[in-house]
């Protein structure tokens, strides 16, 4: 009976694992990214910065006081009548970040005192970040704008401006909502930043969405 020949069957394996490929985080695209977001956020402040007038500036300025006291200075103190503020009037000043200035008369005695910017301060702080919020609203509406609309299909480059742009928006955002939040109401609180939260994830969503039709196409 003859021998039947089997295949020869290798004993030695040469197993090669080759990893999935994933792509490479680009450095250059993160800076480029937070570069852009980090300047179009100090161009808002600057710009706000230069149009819209801070209150202390002119209520609280060097000219408004010569100097702060809790008791006022006088020439003779035997002579002149004690005056000085309430502990109420003090709070209250401080709370305004104003400071008490005296006026004496002709033997420099303290006749009467005054906070600097106790006068129409309240009002107009109240107004200053009102201002400033609606800016950086509007500053932020641009930068996320233009991160949405920026067309991608005509130049690459165009998705990292963009992204950069949103970042840039985000930080506005943020920065005009913390300036004025101590100046909303209770109610109107938690409204913004559903509002501002919802937008940001809808955003997320709409930009990993992108991502992925893109990731498509090119394969």
């Amino acid at each position: 009976m003859s021998a039947v020949a089997l295949p020869r069957v290798s004993t030695s394996t040469n197993l090669i694992y080759n990893p999935p490929h994933r792509p490479c985080m680009d450095i250059r695209k993160i800076a480029i990214i937070f570069v852009i977001g980090a300047l179009f956020a100090i161009l808002a402040f600057s710009t706000i910065d230069a149009v819209v007038t801070d209150p202390r500036e002119t209520y609280c300025n060097e000219q408004n006081y010569m100097y702060y006291a809790e008791k006022p200075l006088i020439a003779q103190a035997d002579t002149c009548k004690p005056i000085q503020p309430t502990a109420e009037e003090q709070e209250h000043c401080v709370d305004n970040n104003g400071y008490f200035y005296y006026e004496y008369d002709a033997n420099g005695c303290a006749t009467s005192y005054r906070c600097s910017c106790s006068d129409g301060y309240p009002a107009a702080q109240a107004r200053y970040e009102l201002i400033t919020f609606l800016l950086y609203s509007l500053f932020a509406t641009i930068g996320v704008a233009l991160g949405v609309f920026l067309p991608k299909q005509k130049n690459p480059l165009h998705e990292w401006i963009g992204t950069g742009f949103m970042l840039g928006g985000f930080v506005c955002l943020f920065i005009g909502t913390a300036k004025y939040f101590e100046e909303m109401d209770k109610i109107i609180r938690p409204i913004v930043i559903l509002v501002e939260l919802a937008l940001i994830v809808y955003l997320a969503y709409k930009k990993l969405g992108d991502l992925k039709e893109e990731t498509k196409k090119r394969k």
